[in-house]
């Protein structure tokens, strides 16, 4: 078969409904350029036909696993073979360490076709292999089950339930002075009721998350994660017009409490808090090839110990989709959020980030994935340190055929140290990965 197969110019009857250095900036850019610009130049007026064969979610029959059909469920198993060169695998700015790392992935996702109601699953299970540090290595996995519960025409009950195990990433100021990575659990549950009629929508989710860290192994001995473990309740409820209206806005509210095992971490501080988030939105539909969701709003958390500083500020989120052709499809998403933290007399973080990705077919069988983000982070506290964070890369997928996809990688991050504080590093890194994936 061709290395490349090329589209017809008006034959779509195949397609089926459904941080960066200044050197390292330009190379994206000029990269960037040379991929955006034959997409935007081919831009045209779409057609409702054309409206519906987004890049982003058709499906080709000569490329994409059909998965095995029982009963009224599909199942999709696959198996992914990466090699990744990781040129700083402790994200240190001294001593770098790089190695290759394997690791193999199996999984296999579960969806229905009910008439009513909707069921889906996920399950998989990634082993990770390093060829010299084999302290690093890991064994990821994860089972979630989603569902929704038609009530009727207009309402229904969404519900979910998972199981994680995973480890945290190096480059997190909380791992500075681990040695090993560092495990935990997460149990996560949903249940909520949405209602989506002609004029209002309206919804409402409560939630719960546990927390469960192993204790690792750092530079003075056995770490004893126990200080992180802890539970979140939350209650998130949005009233608004129709997401489907030209402009739809709606008021929202987010509430969590977190409650930790212990009433005292080994610092003496009681990390116990309540947030709560307010604010309005709304969804743009400009038209078949741009939408829009924007939010903003008051964030305020409040923490149980006066040692411990209160957070006040704007919170907001966009994402904004433009699809100019059905070759091309780009993505910006912002967000201000808060995030937990057990470092000395900080009571979290806030990350304030944003990222453009773009989705890209050079042929049926040849997609590549750019993007390019940052991220401010302040933690509060003594002196508030802050980091900035840039991470740029791209992803191109070629699918041999149904059942054999080849993939390459690159990724780049810099993070800086903007306000000096020993528990925080500076550093850059760079993985290189080539995968198979094997699916049916």
């Amino acid at each position: 078969m061709p290395l490349f197969i090329h589209r017809p110019k008006s034959d779509i009857s195949l397609l089926k409904n459904h941080v960066f250095s200044g050197k390292h900036a330009q190379l994206f850019l000029i990269f960037l350029g040379l991929v955006v610009g034959p997409a935007i130049a081919s831009a045209k007026v779409r057609t409702f036909t054309e409206d519906a064969l987004s890049v982003t979610t058709r499906q080709n029959p000569d490329y994409d696993p059909s998965g095995i059909r029982v009963g009224d469920f599909n199942f999709t198993p696959s198996i992914s073979n990466t090699l990744k060169y990781n040129d700083n695998v402790y994200a240190s700015s001294i001593e770098k360490v790089h190695d290759m790392i394997f690791t193999v992935r199996p999984s296999v996702n579960i969806s229905s076709d009910f008439v009513r109601h909707e069921l889906s699953a996920n399950f998989y299970v990634e082993k990770g292999m390093y060829k010299d540090n084999d302290g690093e290595d890991y064994t990821d996995y994860s089972s979630q089950l989603n569902g929704r519960i038609d009530i009727t025409g207009d309402t229904s009950m969404p519900i979910s339930l998972a199981i994680t195990r995973d480890h945290v990433r190096r480059g997190s100021p909380d791992e500075q002075a681990n040695l090993r990575p560092t495990v935990f659990k997460l149990f996560e549950g949903t249940v909520g009721l949405a209602h989506e009629g002609q004029k209002i929508a309206v919804k409402t989710i409560a939630g719960f998350k546990r927390y469960v860290f192993e204790n690792t192994v750092g530079t003075l001995g056995t770490v004893d994660n126990g200080d992180r473990d802890r539970n979140l309740y939350s209650l998130y409820t949005s009233v608004g017009l129709s997401p489907d209206a030209i402009c739809a806005p709606f008021i929202y509210a987010d509430i969590i409490k977190t409650e930790y095992d212990r009433g005292l971490d080994s610092d003496g501080f009681n990390r116990n808090s309540f947030q709560y988030e307010t604010g309005v939105g709304t969804t743009l539909n400009f038209s078949d090839v741009t939408k829009a969701t924007f939010t903003v709003g008051r964030l305020r958390r409040h923490m149980d110990d006066d040692n411990l500083k209160d957070t006040t500020g704007l919170a907001y989120a966009v994402n904004v989709i433009w699809e100019p052709s059905t070759l091309a499809s780009f993505q910006l998403e912002g967000k201000r959020t808060m995030d937990e933290s057990t470092l000395d007399g900080i009571s979290g973080s806030i990350g304030s980030s944003l990222r453009l990705s773009m989705n890209y077919e050079l042929f049926p069988n040849l997609f590549f994935n750019p993007y390019v983000g940052f991220i401010e982070r302040i933690y509060e506290g003594l002196n508030d340190p802050k980091t900035h964070t840039w991470d740029a890369g791209i992803a191109a997928t070629y699918k041999m055929n149904r059942n054999v996809w080849l993939g390459a990688t690159y990724q780049y991050i810099n993070q800086d140290e903007k306000e000096p504080s020993p528990d925080i590093d500076s550093y850059e890194n760079n993985v290189f990965g080539v995968s198979m994936n094997l699916q049916f």
